[in-house]
């Protein structure tokens, strides 16, 4: 196991596991896995040492995995002794232990000495999610982060590209390249965008259903929007590639930092296919052939 870092952030503190993805096979190719789309979240099926779980994926969080208490009683695995402390988007102040479990399997991927943590949503959510997703936690950026990732929502395919596969696997990540900022305060995925009001700092989220525009940056812009409202920007710029018109649902949420105005998710991932470029911060994009995913 690589070191691992802890990180603590306003967003979400981050656990990071640094695990590699190994295969079945001594070639070291690209893994394609199923991904299914349910009530506009990205659902993957795991193997977390012996026990199966449908995880949520979260681009959005830096933790490993985060696993609701019914599934982390169940398995095998070792205290860290660290004790992961974050505060919420709504401001609450949540501490969490640590743990390591031996094997994570997703596909013909296995990543080895995981860390994970307890998620820290109330028991209603995790009853919901459970009822209506069939998820029992997510699985966060940072199990991908050696290599490159392929998010193709309209396929229902999750394509793990790691940094040792060949140059024809390689080349699956392609499109309009895009930069990605340096990951400030556990923020994640960040891109400046240019919009009809100025330029914004977004971050790229499949952990959410929609598009979220801060209601302190709509105020911000001198529009009279309530949380709740929608707005619309018909330009969404980066590097001089207009992805737009692009709407967002208007969210009070005053823990995030104060330089995200913005969190991209499900309606843009629905009709587009995003491939993250962990080591080199990239991100590149396409539009997808087929446009049939209701929004």
């Amino acid at each position: 196991m690589k070191a691992a870092a802890f990180l603590t952030s306003i967003v979400v503190s981050s656990i990071v596991s640094c695990a590699s993805a190994e295969q079945e096979t001594d070639e070291i190719r690209a893994i394609r896995v199923p991904m299914e789309i349910v009530e506009r979240m990205p659902v993957l099926d795991f193997r977390i040492n012996d026990l199966d779980v449908r995880l949520t994926l979260d681009t959005g969080s830096g933790t490993t995995l985060t696993l609701y208490p019914q599934i982390l009683d169940q398995l095998e695995k070792t205290t860290t002794g660290e004790i992961h402390e974050s505060i919420g988007i709504e401001g609450v102040v949540m501490k969490n232990r640590v743990f390591e479990v031996s094997t994570v399997q997703l596909g013909d991927a296995v990543y080895t000495d995981v860390l994970v943590r307890q998620d820290d949503h109330t028991e209603k959510h995790r009853t919901d999610t459970i009822a209506y997703r069939g998820t029992y936690g997510r699985v966060g950026r940072s199990l991908f982060d050696d290599g490159k990732l392929v998010i193709d929502y309209g396929n229902n395919e999750l394509t793990i590209i790691p940094h040792a596969a060949p140059a024809e696997d390689q080349a699956l990540c392609h499109g309009v390249e895009l930069p990605l900022e340096t990951d400030k305060e556990g923020m994640g995925l960040t891109t400046r965008v240019q919009t009809d009001i100025g330029e914004l700092h977004v971050v790229w989220d499949t952990g959410f259903r929609g598009n979220v525009m801060l209601k302190r940056t709509t105020d911000a812009a001198g529009l009279s929007l309530q949380a709740r409202d929608q707005f619309r920007t018909e330009k969404f710029a980066i590097n001089g590639n207009d992805f737009g018109p692009v709407r967002m649902n208007v969210w009070e949420l005053p823990a995030l930092p104060p330089d995200l105005h913005a969190l991209i998710g499900y309606w843009f991932f629905a009709d587009k296919v995003v491939c993250v470029d962990f080591p080199r911060q990239r991100l590149f994009v396409q539009d997808h052939a087929s446009t049939g995913i209701a929004n």
